[in-house]
């Protein structure tokens, strides 16, 4: 009991107390930077993630863009090329019709199929007909050639993934 009278003894618990008070409050201060510096590099994250998100879906919106602009851009293609084929196999069938109208029964054929008095120009026109035609038969031929492949590939190839 002598020994709670000694002044020494208050002064000693009370400067244990106010360290231990002040240990206190300095590690809850610690702790609550950290949890600061914690949130903030979250917010950070997410704020990164967002970004790339977004460009992702900028960059994803652009190339379906550009898949439509190909598509009509082919489709045109195609229908003006269709266009120009009938045009050409027109005036193939009417230039094949003039041939074929220039010839007569009674003028006797050279080997060539044109008439023995033909003008030059019957004779250019002749020529330009029949590589057309062949041009024509090939591209038909090679065109049954990329079917058979498609078909092979479709039935050996992809068959297989099924």
């Amino acid at each position: 009991m002598a020994l709670l009278l000694n002044w020494r003894v208050w002064v000693a618990l009370a400067f244990v107390a106010f360290e231990a008070f002040a240990g206190y409050h300095v590690y809850k201060m610690g702790g609550d930077s950290v949890q600061v510096a914690f949130d903030a590099y979250k917010n950070q994250q997410e704020a990164r993630t967002i970004a790339a998100e977004q460009q992702a879906r900028a960059k994803e919106q652009a190339l379906v863009q550009a898949n439509q602009k190909v598509s009509t851009d082919y489709e045109k293609l195609k229908a003006s090329s269709d266009a120009a084929v009938r045009a050409l196999d027109a005036e193939r069938v009417r230039l094949l019709a003039t041939i074929a109208g220039n010839r007569s029964a009674a003028t006797p054929n050279t080997g060539s199929g044109l008439r023995s008095d033909a003008t030059p120009e019957d004779l250019v026109l002749a020529r330009c007909v029949g590589r057309r035609t062949d041009v024509a038969e090939d591209a038909q031929s090679l065109a049954e050639q990329v079917i058979g492949l498609q078909s092979y590939i479709n039935t050996v190839c992809l068959g297989a993934n099924k």
